[in-house]
């Protein structure tokens, strides 16, 4: 009888010691693949990795949901995966931003290849005119234009998607195909299914219409060999930096600021290149990093070559706002001085983006 209560002792510890093994190389696993036990430490820690608030979150049937994260400078859409109904990561980042001066919808989209060779899709629309009720998502291009009706806009493209407006957001998440992808606009319902939005900023009354950004007050960059230019604001001057990638496939922009923790000296190419914001470059480059990659987003073709912008998954910029850097009185207070200043640039990073235009037409 005592040698069965051993056993059975010995068997409970053994068992106690593999579950334990097992939690740990869950944690680990889910750690090395960008989970967490968190939902909110998750949201709050990736990309831009500052204090906010979930203000409007949808979930969707296949263990994800999309959450609006507001912090002081801009809302960002993420998309929040669980897995086994206990780890969280999030796999898709980006900010909304308006197109055009005037706009009643910020708006953003972010697409990843997945394993089926098809693109996870996010949509996520912040609106801001009460009357809109809906908000519809297509690839007809017409975004200059009011079209009279939704026959029109489906006529004329090969993806229609409408998002119901809920606390003045809209939000879905689909699988595309490759050619679904890209050249999305927005544009705004009624409630008797009108279309409400559309106008070309010249047309609509401001009493700010005549003050209108010339290209002169943009700094222009050109790539000859990609095929590329982009518009920087005059803002962004002496304040970035851009690199070619090693394998000539695009480029990296970088910030440098005035303290030392933005130089990012590199050794191993004896140059300052300041700290990580964002990419651009050929679609196919990417393939086999997406894993590691954020808010990915079509930005163009040029020499019949697919762009894309994209982000890391982590956030080189946030180093300017870590209180437990070891660092004398200036360099915290430059270091702050440049924490607002980058956080300033990224209102116009997308604008930057969307500037992406061939020049070997």
């Amino acid at each position: 009888m005592k040698q069965v209560i051993m056993k059975r002792k010995h068997l409970r510890i053994v068992i106690w010691i593999f579950s334990l093994l097992l939690l740990l190389l869950l944690l680990y696993i889910g750690k090395i693949n960008g989970y967490s036990l968190t939902e909110r430490n998750v949201i709050r820690n990736s990309y831009p990795s500052i204090e906010g608030e979930v203000i409007y979150q949808q979930e969707f049937n296949n263990n994800k949901k999309l959450v609006v994260w507001k912090t002081e400078q801009m809302n960002y859409a993420k998309l929040v995966e669980t897995k086994w109904g206990i780890f969280h990561r999030v796999s898709a980042i980006s900010e909304l931003s308006s197109s055009e001066p005037n706009d009643p919808i910020k708006r953003t989209w972010s697409a990843h290849l997945n394993s089926k060779k098809k693109y996870d899709t996010i949509f996520a629309a912040e609106v801001v005119n009460p009357d809109i009720k809906k908000v519809i998502v297509s690839n007809d291009q017409m975004d200059d234009l009011i079209p009279e009706d939704l026959n029109e806009i489906r006529g004329n493209s090969t993806l229609v998607i409408e998002l119901n407006v809920k606390d003045g957001f809209a939000a879905s998440y689909n699988e595309l195909n490759n050619g679904d992808v890209g050249n999305f606009v927005f544009r705004g319902l009624n409630e008797k299914g009108e279309i409400i939005t559309g106008i070309k900023p010249s047309e609509q009354p401001s009493e700010q219409s005549s003050v209108t950004p010339t290209p002169q007050e943009d700094i222009l960059y050109t790539n000859n060999k990609l095929g590329f230019s982009l518009r920087f604001p005059i803002s962004w001057k002496d304040y970035y930096s851009i690199v070619d990638q090693d394998n000539e496939t695009g480029i990296d922009v970088y910030f440098i600021g005035k303290s030392m923790a933005s130089k990012n000296e590199d050794d191993e190419y004896s140059t300052v290149r300041g700290l990580y914001l964002f990419s651009i470059a050929s679609e196919s480059s990417i393939l086999d990093s997406m894993d590691s990659l954020d808010s990915i987003s079509e930005v163009g073709t040029s020499q019949s070559i697919k762009y894309v912008s994209y982000t890391g998954t982590d956030c080189s910029i946030c180093i300017l706002n870590d209180t437990v850097v070891d660092a004398d009185v200036n360099e915290q207070n430059l270091m702050s001085n440049d924490w607002t200043k980058v956080t300033e640039m990224l209102t116009d990073k997308d604008a930057v983006i969307h500037s992406f235009e061939s020049i070997n037409k």
